[in-house]
């Protein structure tokens, strides 16, 4: 699973659903106020109980926690406790979403190269990663249960936000809970908004001190005044459309899922943002639309008895047992661990109570320390000089612990804001793997749930045998010898940003260490000689601090393929040797440790690495209507079309609009689409180009010379293929294929035309090596969907430009006139229908209109 919650959009959700308020609202005060309370009865429209509608901050302020012994009265009267998103749903919801996103990334975004670097292979101390294993405390767990964000306001917080509070006092009251909206239409409002605030004009609007106007806000919601909050809101906002979309389109929902529930005859306690509450478009008035009876009931003195009685109730958790996707560990947990993705080698997940405010993790850290001379005592012994300083708060009791023969620590610790957690730490020889378990108070200490996840812990032993085995990665690409089944990781931040697997090994007996990393990397345009990528891979590994100097290194071909061989000697005096090879897009890298010069032993190992051909699963016909291509292929990329509508939205706002006007181009931005397989490293990149609508070529053996040359450098570029192509569908094109003087790569190009549609398709493969089914198969049926009928490119488009430029409707002959300011000079066709168009304005305007049309 790809990284979660480090993408930009995971960052605005949060924003966007948890904090509407920027914002609350104040108007100047008057003698009578139409919503002067937070806490609202509702009643009428043959509802046989009363239900209550509840404003609230999404901050953990004691400010907002002055509440009453009719707040609790409310809660504890109904059926159901409602949030703008349903708690037991948050995780799952977001992870889903996010996942929803990282594939819009994956797959309908740009390619990103990520060129060899002198630090590419670099074995680095794994000290400073030790301390981030031990400090994993995933971010969204602060999102999710506390929203503390200032240390020095800590004093003065409770220890959740208002909105969570209001879910868990409803769950150990034993009530149901729901959401009045989903994740996924909040997230895309939020990209709506952000549309619409591109087309509008820029507001110079002075709100003044921001912290006098924060002072307003807050003193706004103590004294209940939903007035003041709704005209702050206007005051504060500089975009129509934030108000819009944010506010009044979720005010709609949020009412339209009240009244739907109601309507079922259970009895409702909702509490959403107190934005949403207040004016004409507020959830207050389109309750009453409904004939629903609102009244406000103020809240006089805080009732904190009922509070703290609330607080000291558990809500009960059923534990299930989690096995890792490698069946490295067993554990039980009240709830599916979500991955949390992590920093560099640090694969983390967890699992949030959100009813108790308790969360788990699993943090795993691949070391790397059996390829630098360090067994698991040392990495133990390090970790142990760390922990006092990356344990939060004070370590209140620490104990030496085995599973199964690995050696780790039990630890309890109390943090500074008082909350007590546990971990339970083991090392194995490829990694260091965390558990840990915090909660409120001394939750973990009082109940039964710690003792659950902790005893339930076991870590399963590597099976080996005498004999060393043949491994073979899922998706193929090369088999090797190893002492087990290596340990698998995709690390998804390498130094250098590309994605790497690696598969690491140890033999238990002669402590000697393997591993094979593969990593792939495109770039269509700048092939570098296979000599020099491979010295920057040496020289990559030779900066790793634990290597004194290198005792041989070789060149050579390994079974087609540029290799080199180096031997290093550590500054602990064992050796490490490397094999780097290059295959076209994909390195290869072997690693053999051994605490004697062994170069015969690491030679046998390299010598068992078999390069093989990338399986895939059965290949079926793709249809992308935004990127308008088709093909037949073995990877079915799954797109959620709602998010892709709304950002291909929001990035033709970003190109097409200036402070609210429309400057509207006469090349649009190409469409991206990546298929790509994150355990082959394989990908064929698509780009579809829309012609524009006055666009005619004169010439089509110009018209592809110009297309190909965009891509081949004859200068530079050793030309291996050139080949025309017709499709009896209409569809026109060229593959081409190039290299450069010592590489052996081979970028492989697609260029096909249908209509007003031209895709390009690239991909890079080895020169003499047997071909995937997605680089020959798939690569070869790519070819243009067309969104219109079958239309020549050769035939001129004079006349239609001609009649739409003197067209009685104004937004055609706008876009007219807008499209011949933005034209390409050096295209096909323009410069013909350029001299036309001059030549026209000087025998009928006499010349006077040019300067105004052509800025010449």
């Amino acid at each position: 699973m790809k990284i979660i919650f480090k993408t930009f959009f995971a960052a605005i959700v949060f924003i966007a659903i948890f904090f509407p308020s920027k914002n609350f609202a104040q108007k100047k005060s008057s003698s009578h106020k139409k919503y002067p309370a937070l806490l609202w009865e509702i009643s009428g429209n043959g509802l046989k109980k009363k239900s209550y509608l509840y404003g609230t901050m999404h901050v953990s302020k004691k400010l907002v926690f002055n509440l009453s012994d009719s707040f609790f009265y409310a809660l504890k009267s109904v059926d159901k406790v409602g949030l703008e998103l349903n708690p037991d749903n948050w995780q799952a919801d977001m992870i889903k979403a996010e996942n929803e996103k990282n594939d819009l990334s994956k797959y309908a975004g740009p390619l990103y190269r990520a060129p060899l670097t002198s630090s590419t292979l670099e074995l680095e101390k794994y000290e400073v990663n030790l301390q981030m294993l031990l400090k994993v405390q995933p971010s969204v767990i602060n999102n999710l249960l506390y929203r503390n964000y200032n240390k020095y306001n800590e004093d003065y917080e409770e220890d959740t936000f208002l909105d969570l509070y209001i879910y868990q006092a409803g769950k150990k009251l034993g009530k149901r809970a729901t959401g009045m909206e989903k994740l996924k239409i909040s997230d895309i409002i939020q990209i709506e908004s952000y549309r619409d605030e591109l087309k509008e004009k820029k507001k110079a609007k002075d709100i003044g001190n921001s912290s006098k106007l924060q002072e307003k806000i807050e003193e706004a919601y103590r004294n209940q005044d939903l007035d003041a909050l709704d005209s702050l809101e206007i005051v504060v906002q500089q975009s129509d459309a934030y108000i819009k979309h944010f506010l009044h389109d979720r005010n709609v929902i949020q009412a339209n899922s009240m009244d739907t529930i109601l309507k079922t005859g259970a009895s409702l306690f909702v509490g959403v943002g107190s934005a949403h509450l207040p004016g004409e478009k507020g959830v207050i008035e389109l309750l009453r639309k409904k004939g629903y009876k609102l009244r406000p009931v103020k809240m006089i003195e805080r009732d904190a008895k009922q509070k703290e009685e609330i607080e000291k109730m558990r809500c009960p958790v059923q534990f299930k047992n989690y096995k890792s996707e490698d069946g490295l560990y067993s554990v039980s947990i009240p709830g599916k661990p979500y991955d949390m993705g992590g920093s560099r080698y640090l694969d983390t997940k967890q699992y949030s109570d959100m009813a108790n405010g308790s969360y788990y993790v699993i943090a795993r850290l691949r070391t790397h320390a059996p390829f630098i001379g360090d067994d698991e005592k040392m990495v133990l012994s390090k970790m142990d000089s760390l922990l006092y300083e990356n344990i939060p708060g004070k370590i209140i009791s620490k104990k030496k612990i085995k599973n199964n023969g690995f050696d780790g620590f039990e630890i309890t610790n109390k943090t500074r804001r008082g909350d007590m957690q546990r971990y339970k730490i083991f090392v194995l020889p490829e990694e260091a793997i965390v558990f840990k378990m915090s909660g409120p108070n001394d939750y973990i200490l009082n109940g039964t749930e710690a003792d659950s996840f902790f005893n339930s812990i076991q870590i399963t032993p590597i099976s080996t045998t005498n004999t060393y085995q043949v491994f073979t990665p899922k998706s193929a690409g090369f088999s090797i010898e190893m002492p087990h089944q290596p340990v698998s990781f995709f690390n998804q931040n390498p130094k250098d940003g590309a994605d790497r697997w690696e598969y690491e090994a140890t033999d238990n007996t002669s402590k000697k260490a393997f591993a094979v990393w593969v990593s792939s990397r495109y770039n269509f345009n700048d092939i570098k000689d296979d000599s020099t990528e491979l010295e920057l891979m040496n020289m990559s590994i030779y900066h790793s601090e634990p290597i004194q100097y290198a005792i041989s290194k070789k060149y050579f071909m390994y079974q087609k393929f540029n290799t080199s061989d180096v031997v290093y000697k550590l500054t602990d005096s064992s050796f490490l040797c490397t094999r780097n090879l290059i295959r076209g897009a994909h390195y290869y890298t072997l690693l053999f440790h051994s605490k004697t010069n062994e170069i015969a032993a690491a030679q046998k190992y390299f010598n068992t690495l078999s390069l093989l051909p990338f399986t895939y699963r059965e290949a079926k016909k793709i249809t992308d209507v935004a990127t308008h291509f088709e093909c037949i292929s073995p990877i079915q990329p799954k797109l959620d079309t709602m998010f892709r509508r709304a950002y291909n939205e929001l990035a033709y706002a970003k190109s097409n609009f200036v402070n609210g006007v429309e400057k509207e181009q006469y090349w649009q931005a190409k469409q991206n689409y990546k298929l790509t397989n994150d355990t082959t490293g394989e990908i064929v990149l698509i780009q579809s180009q829309k012609l524009p609508i006055y666009f005619y070529a004169k010439d089509m053996t110009k018209f592809w010379k110009h297309e190909i040359e965009n891509y081949y450098d004859s200068t530079t570029h050793v030309l291996k293929q050139k080949d025309y192509f017709q499709l009896p569908d209409g569809t026109t094109g060229y593959n081409i294929a190039f290299t450069d003087t010592g590489s052996t790569k081979l970028v492989k190009v697609r260029i096909a035309l249908k209509s007003n549609i031209l895709i390009y398709a690239f991909t890079v493969v080895a020169m003499n090596d047997a071909e995937s089914e997605l680089t020959s198969k798939t690569f070869s049926s790519i070819i243009p969907q067309a969104n219109k009928p079958f239309e020549n490119i050769l035939k001129n488009k004079l006349d239609t430009y001609f009649k739409d430029f003197y067209s009685k409707d104004e937004v055609t002959k706008n876009k007219a006139r807008q499209w011949i300011s933005n034209m390409r000079y050096d295209e096909e066709g323009i410069p013909m229908l350029m001299n036309a168009f001059k030549s026209w304005l000087l025998s009928n305007t006499g010349g006077s209109f040019i300067n105004i049309c052509f800025n010449s």
